[in-house]
């Protein structure tokens, strides 16, 4: 059983995502400091460093993904346990809100008061 935001499918590939942005972020960097005439060769090697390390924990992402599909065609299926969001889920939506409070709600954008209107709103305290 895979536990929801540590190893389930969707947190590995939200990883991915992270760590595959981070290192493109890097290599752009490093592109860029490469064709400054003014080459730091010291921030050079730090963020080939950064930008090793990161390829790798990306491989080793991709090789966790790879084990986890294999897992699941195999067994044919997948069970993770859902995670409890420490937030209520609202009544409405926000445009029923905003419909429902429609005078007050330009008031309060007139007077500047609408996010802390909406913030209790959202949280019940109304």
């Amino acid at each position: 059983m895979r536990i929801g935001g540590i190893d389930a499918a969707a947190d590995l590939i939200d990883r991915l995502i992270v760590e595959t942005n981070k290192l493109a972020w890097l290599e752009e960097k490093k592109r860029i400091i490469q064709g400054q005439t003014n080459r730091d060769p010291e921030l050079i090697a730090q963020l080939d460093d950064k930008s090793r390390n990161c390829c790798e924990f990306r491989t080793q992402i991709k090789n966790r993904i790879n084990e986890l599909f294999s897992e699941i065609v195999s067994s044919q299926e997948y069970k993770a346990l859902s995670q409890v969001r420490t937030f209520r889920q609202p009544t409405q939506r926000l445009s029923e809100l905003l419909a429902d409070r429609c005078y007050e709600v330009a008031l309060e954008c007139v007077t500047g008061e609408l996010a802390q209107s909406l913030e209790k709103e959202f949280l019940g305290e109304t």
